[in-house]
Parts: C-alpha cells; structure tokens; sequence
C-alpha cells in the first residue's frame, strides 16, 4: 500500500447475538484519516472511555462484560478485526428477582430495542461496497456543488445554498431519499435533512439552504442526552455529505467544510427585548480546567511538541516540561491566534486551534525547496573552505550529517561548530509558520522567498549557521523588492525586526541571551577594499537557533522534509498519550486562514513552473527548458527579478538573444575568437570581456576566470543564466524599466538596436497572459507601446535606432517596416541634436548605398576611412519619407 495512503479506523460494539459481525451494530468512534508509514503500516489507539461504555451498555444485553471491534477503511475497502472482550468496570450484579406472587412464572424480558433508524445505511466513504448501484436503475454519481453547480473554490458557509447534484439511469419517476450529515469522528452523525424526492431526470440539481438550523443542529446532535452527540471537536467548520437512498441500496457524496455562520450580536447592550441580559449558556464540555494540561502537568512528548509548534507565539525550547515560557506562548496563541480569553492552559480546543495553525499556515513546497542546499558539486570531488581538504559531496539537500563535536576554533561554542545538522530546526521552522501568520495581519510587508536555507561546507561559507540552525529571509513592500546594497533597505528591515520578529516571535536582536531565536545585526558596512561585509544584513532576515543549549540541538528535533516536520496531528497524539479527556474538553474559538495571496496565482516573488517557463520563452524546445529551469528560478533570486513584469522582460529577452535558450557560447573559428583571449562570449546573454568575467565572478563568489574550464561553465547551467541575470541587474540594470513595462527601452538597452523586436513582444505578450493577467501588486499596464511613452525616446541613438529599423528601405531584421514609425524615430533623432551636431556611423550607416552621396573620408596611420554624418542622413531619409 502507498504510503501516502490514508486510512480511517472505527470501533464498534458488537451487540448482536452470534459469532461474526451483524450490520446492524453501531459504530462508536471514527479516527481521522491516519497516514500509512513508509513500511505499510498505521495505527490509532481508541480510549474506552465512559460515555463509550455508556453506549454500550444501552446496547448490550451483557451488561458485565462487552465485545468491540475495530475495521479499517481504505479506498471503499472495508476489513473488520476480531472480537475483543471487555470487562465493564461500571458493571454491578443485579439482586436477586423476587419470586412471582402465587408461584406463577417470570414475565419474559422485553425484546432489545432495534437499531436507530436515523444513522447512514452503510459506509460514509463514497466507494464503499456497501454503496452498491441497484442493478436495474443505477445512480452513477452524488455530489455537493457551489449554487451555480460549480466545484468549491471556498467552503460554503451556514447560510447559503448549495446544490446536491444526483446522476442516474432508468431510474425516471422512482421515489428516493435524500439525506444530509454532519460528519462527526466521535459518535453517530447527525441529520440535518431528510426528505422523500422522485427522481425527475437523469441528471437533478437541487438547492439546498445551508440553514442556521442545521448548524444548531449539527454542533448540539440529534440526541441531546447523549454526551457524544455533535461536533466533538468545536471549531470553524462542520463536515457534511449528502445520502441518496434508494429501497436498500445507498450512494453517497464527497465531504466538504461549511463554514460555521457567526452569531447575531445581541443588541440593547447586551439585553433581550425583555431586558434581561443575554449570559452564556455554560459550555456542557469545559471541564474548567480539571482536564487541562497546565504548569501541573507532569514532563511529557505532548508537551514537547505543543513547545515546537507554539515556538512562533513568544519563543520557546523544545523541552518536555511546562514551563513560565509555555504558559506565556499559550496565552499569546490564545489572545492572536484564537481570540479567546488567556488562561494559558491547554484543553481540547487549543489542540485543534495548533493543528489548524498548522495546516494553514503551512511552508509551501515552494518555500521548502528554496531551503534545501543547492550546493553545485553533489556527487562530485571538491573542497570546501571549513575543511580544506578534498572529499566526495554527498549533499542531499541537507548536508552528509558529518562533522559532530568538530569546531573550527579552540572555542567550542555552537557558532563554530562545524557539524552538519540532518536537517533544519523543528522550532525555527514553525517559528517561520507564526511568521506567516503575523505578516498575514498586515498589509505593509511580504515574505518573498528565502535566500538561504541549508548550506552544506561545500558551498564554501566559512559559517556554520546555516548548517541546520538558520534561514535567511527576503520581503518586499508592496511594489518594492528590498534587495541590493541599498541604505534604504535598513529602516524596513529594522522595523520588520522590531515590530513583528521581536515583537511576536520574542527573538532577540544578535546572540547575547540563551535558548531565544536571535536575529543577525542590520547594518551595510564595507571593509578596508571597499567590499561589502557579509557578517551584517542589508537585503534580508537573519534568523537562527544557535543559542539553543546542546539538550535542544539534538538530531530528533531537526527535519529533512514536510512530513517530517508536521508528523501527526497533535489532537491524534494526544489521544494515544492517554489525553483523551483533555481533547474532549473544548470551546469554541475564532479560525484563522492564510491570506489569499497565497494562492500562487501571482507568480511575483515565487519560482515559476515549467509550463509558465515554455509559454513565454516560445521558441524554446522542452530539453533546452529542462536544461535551464532551476537555473532560472536561482537567477530570480540571485539578481533580484522578483515582480511578474521583471520576469516576462527578462525572459523575453533571454530567449531571443540566445534563440531559445539554444546558444550559450559565441560561435566562430580560432582567428575569430584569438582576439578575445579567451574572454569571448559565453551564457544565454553572451558574457563577454576579462572585466565582465570579472565583476561576475565576484557578484556570485564562485571561480570563473582562473582557467579555461572555470570560464567555461559560465556556458553550463545554472551559469548560463547566472551570467544573464548579473547583465540585467547589474550591468543593464533593467529590473527598474521592467517594472515601468518599458519594453522599447529594454529592448535598446539589450540588443543594441531593436533586432527581432517583433519575436521579443510576442514572448511579452504570452508573459502578460499567463503571468500579468493574475498579478496582484501590479495593474492596469498593457502591451500596446509607444515610443513616445519610452525613455528610449529621449535617447538619441535609440531615436535613430527607431527610425533606422521601422525605415521600409532597410533590410534590419525582425522588424515589421512601418513608414509612419520611422518618420517617428529620425524626426526625434533630429530635435534631440543641433545643426553642427558631428555624430556618425551609427550602425554602420556609412556602409549603405542610400547615403553614399553623403560619405566622406579620413586617412588614419595610412588608412582611410569613411564617414556619415548622423543627422544628415536623418534629415535626408525625413525628406524622402516625407514625399
């Protein structure tokens, strides 16, 4: 069996006479769906608790001693356990009966009442065999859809309507009922709705009102008396699913979330229309603290994990005790996350609330790939800094656990460590989880991606921060990418720091206390060489755990994967440590979600797929996408092309210039490439020049000039698009004019002219369909350029450039000709420059038969050369276009 595999356990009472089991048995508890683990097995422990053995004994004519059974359920496939006896410990003999007056005979017992008619008939899973078609007229499909017969994009909510949707065959005129639950995991479901139909069609929408109604209903139950009746865990949402039954045969929807409907504030301060005040019903099952897990409560692996995955909410270790620390980092889950009254203690509905925390606000697949090390020898011989000695890189994302008990200084202290962790810190992973949670209660900053995650010693960082103890976080405000080396990067990052790090998280600004979260210091220093200093943040977050003590740095508390850092839900653990009370004791409180944004339709600030990768670069084959696709999503995050228009320029331009990411090195015989000197061109933006490799060596810290093999891997992937992305942020410094949508003016500044323009607007216009359409920072931009509109026409070149390419006469390639938007170019070019303006030979002008009449020549060291003059030649072709 998979080991994504989900399967859902039920106990039962058996209280039917005989060997095996009778349908007609109630179930008493359902688990939640439980995980199947990597070697084909899971589990859930079932607590007999009282109001279980109280249903039984309602049951069961043996009142001394019950038998239970366990099925699992998995993909419609049901499979029972044996029978296993339980002896009643509420049970007492009864006295003896008195004989009947006159010696007659006792009075028989009365028949044991039959089962509740008001329960599902058969399984709740859509696929179980019970749910089998009527072989005559069958109903092929149940489902719950959003009033326009559409699926849900959100959960419906208590009311409004929603539609049960019912497919059938030779089924016309035929009576069925329909049946809607709530779905509880502890007890019967409810009914909320129970009605006779005729099946009018073969295919029937019917509207059904989410009632106030059946939300009472569905919270209280339909057995009042009986202590497991309704929602047993009170939260945001209830789970119902719809049952058509037809004569014995039964066929069920899917499960959704209902989003609870809020209570009507009262009004008259609080008073009814009689003027008596509206009190509080006293919640049936708050225990008032007797079954709460508190200051009192023994050291336990609950505890531990309720301090990982609170650690957010104030900052914690993961010890097993309740602590003054735990109190504190409840109260404040309680008071932001909950908006419930702070007692600091933990019952069954801040369970939940942490399970829902963390579902919601889980780390995106995106955002966990961006933490795995990328180091770019895995499997190769290198050498790294911290070792200096040669050795197999056996990274696999996070680290080769090498190194323990090894220190890179005579002080043995955590910051010098050189061990590589398995993995990152549980608690400053779910550190990063209330992070996501705070920035989603403001609007000013947002968290972009991470910058650092895991780095292994083969990275060559001479830190070992970053070795499982550190992230590294960058953010943008609003429009604004806070990136670069830039002094006004500082007051953000310092307010993000002070306002919501120190503020809700309780880290601490560098490392002068123990056992806090500690934030690197911000600051843009430079050293003696004029180089920036990397021991200071000035573009992101620098958050870590290295001032945990050894006991909270142990293999168990780091993770190398989701599933890893989320295991089992805590309600679930919970129960299995014996807590069952405590999950059973809960109020309600207020849910949280994540923002919107989170979606992932706006592809700012996030990798791109694949498929968004192929559709602007058009010309690409799908090896050359495969080849280049992580290399690209680095490059994002290396050279700050973070906004949806940053990426569509970009890779329009890219795949022209380099025709679909197929040519990565400049072509030509050994004489053509002598003069270069090795320094020709090479990436999917042709890298060219000793200077160029130079400054691009130093912006990536990485060998690419000692040898010819070291400049040769700017031709290889990632490099290849390393090297673009350094030329457009750093050289052309485009990210600026992407943002403007000055797509003329990045062309110029790109090609030199405006070769292929044509084939690099089509790339930008396939960008704004799949990237612009669903932006959420910017609006409102289109792709109909003028040149007017560009700062290209304030450039007297590009105003040539214009005129030249658009000129019908001219042979300049991809193009369209346009005699109107030439005239537009070469008149610029003129009312940019003077009369005695003595500019010439743009784009080899001299070497054209039109203007041979205006070439002159000058003799240079015995050879001569020619000569136009610029504005002539414009003013010759505005005359001749003119005509």
């Amino acid at each position: 069996m998979s080991s994504k595999a989900n399967i859902v356990f039920t106990l039962w009472e058996d209280d039917e006479k005989g060997d095996g089991h009778n349908k007609k048995n109630q179930s008493i508890v359902k688990s939640p769906p439980v995980l199947v683990d990597g070697q084909g097995y899971a589990r859930w422990n079932f607590t007999l608790l009282n109001t279980y053995i109280a249903i039984a004994d309602q049951r069961e004519d043996d009142k001394k001693q019950h038998e239970y059974y366990v099925t699992a359920e998995y993909n419609g496939k049901i499979k029972a356990s044996d029978n296993a006896n339980a002896n009643n410990p509420e049970y007492k003999a009864p006295s003896a009966p008195p004989k009947p007056a006159g010696g007659g005979k006792p009075q028989p017992k009365p028949a044991p009442p039959k089962p509740k008619p008001d329960s599902p008939k058969g399984s709740t899973r859509p696929n179980s065999p019970n749910n089998q078609p009527d072989k005559k007229g069958i109903i092929t499909q149940v489902k719950l859809t959003d009033k326009n017969g559409k699926e849900f994009t959100k959960n419906p909510k208590f009311g409004e309507t929603i539609i049960v949707h019912i497919e059938s065959k030779n089924l016309v005129g035929k009576k069925y009922i329909l049946k809607i639950w709530e779905h509880d995991m502890v007890g019967n479901n409810d009914l909320l709705y129970n009605h006779e139909h005729t099946f009018l069609a073969d295919k029937i929408n019917l509207s059904m009102p989410l009632t106030a109604a059946m939300q009472k209903t569905g919270e209280l139950g339909n057995d009042k008396k009986n202590p497991d009746s309704g929602e047993y865990w009170k939260g945001g949402q209830q789970e119902i699913f719809a049952e058509v039954i037809l004569l014995n045969i039964s066929s069920k929807s899917q499960t959704i979330d209902v989003d609870i409907m809020e209570t009507a504030k009262p009004q008259n301060n609080g008073k009814t229309a009689t003027g008596v005040k509206n009190e509080p019903k006293p919640d049936p099952k708050n225990c008032g603290g007797k079954f709460c897990i508190d200051k009192n409560s023994p050291p336990s692996e609950l505890i531990r994990e309720i301090n990982i995955r609170l650690s957010g909410f104030g900052g914690n270790v993961p010890t097993d005790k309740f602590t003054d620390r735990t109190e504190k980092m409840v109260k404040q889950f309680q008071k932001d996350y909950m908006k419930v009254p702070e007692t600091g203690k933990v019952c069954g509905n801040v369970l939940r609330a942490i399970d829902e925390f963390s579902k919601n606000f889980d780390i995106s697949t995106t955002f966990w790939n961006q933490m795995k090390c990328d180091c770019s020898t895995k499997g190769k011989k290198a050498t790294s800094a911290l070792r200096g000695i040669q050795e197999t890189n056996s990274c696999g994302g996070f680290g080769d656990g090498t190194g323990k008990g090894t220190y890179k200084s005579a002080s043995k202290v955590e910051a010098y460590h050189k061990y590589e962790y398995p993995g990152i810190h549980r608690s400053l992973l779910f550190g990063f989880k209330a992070l996501q949670f705070y920035f989603s209660k403001q609007t000013t900053y947002k968290i972009d991606h991470f910058t650092s995650g895991y780095r292994c010693r083969f990275k060559n960082y001479t830190t070992t921060n970053h070795q499982g103890k550190a992230i590294d976080m960058q953010f943008s405000k609003g429009s604004w990418a806070i990136r670069g080396e830039n002094k006004k990067n500082l007051v953000e990052l310092r307010s993000m720091r002070d306002n919501i790090f120190v503020k809700y998280l309780g880290a601490q600004k560098e490392w002068p206390n123990t056992n806090l979260f500690s934030i690197e210091p911000i600051d843009l220093l430079y050293n003696s060489k004029g180089k920036v200093r990397f021991d200071h943040t000035f573009s992101w977050i620098h958050m870590d755990v290295r001032q945990f003590d050894a006991q909270y740095l142990e293999d168990k508390y780091f993770c190398k994967s989701l599933t890893a850092l989320n295991g089992k839900n805590i309600v679930q653990l919970a129960i299995e440590a014996g807590y069952a009370n405590t999950c059973s004791c809960y109020s309600s409180y207020q849910s949280q979600v994540a923002p919107t944004q989170a979606t992932g339709k706006c592809s700012c600030n996030i990798d791109l797929t694949k498929e968004q990768l192929k559709g602007i670069a058009i010309t690409a084959t799908q090896a050359n996408i495969d080849k280049y696709f992580d290399g690209f999503n680095q490059t994002f995050k290396k050279f700050n092309i973070n906004s949806c228009l940053q990426k569509i320029h970009f890779l329009a331009q890219v795949n022209k210039e380099s025709e679909g990411f197929k040519y990565n090195i400049e072509l030509g015989d050994a004489d053509y490439l002598a003069p270069y000197k090795g320094w020709h061109g090479r990436g999917l933006i042709q890298l060219t020049g000793k200077e160029n490799y130079e400054a691009f060596q130093a912006a990536i810290g990485e060998d690419v000039t000692s040898t010819a093999a070291a400049r040769d891997k700017v031709a290889q992937s990632p490099y290849a698009t390393h090297s673009a992305g350094w030329f457009w942020d750093k050289r052309a410094i485009l990210n600026g004019h992407a943002d403007n949508n000055d797509f003329i003016y990045i062309c110029y500044r790109v090609n030199g002219g405006f070769n292929h323009i044509d084939n690099r607007l089509a790339s930008v216009k396939k960008g704004f369909e799949l990237l612009y359409s669903k932006c959420t920072i910017s609006k409102g931009k289109t792709t109909d350029y003028k040149f007017k509109d560009s700062k290209a026409y304030d450039d007297q070149k590009a105003a040539f450039a214009w005129g030249l390419w658009h000129d019908p006469i001219f042979k300049k390639k991809g193009c369209t000709k346009d005699k109107q938007l030439a005239i537009e170019g070469y008149q610029r070019f003129v009312d940019l420059t003077k009369d005695a303006d003595t500019t010439t030979n743009y784009y080899a002008i001299q070497q054209l038969s039109y203007f041979s009449d205006l070439v002159y020549t000058k003799v240079i060291k015995d050879k001569t050369y020619k000569y136009v003059n610029v504005r002539k030649a414009a003013l010759k072709r505005l005359n001749d276009l003119k005509k």
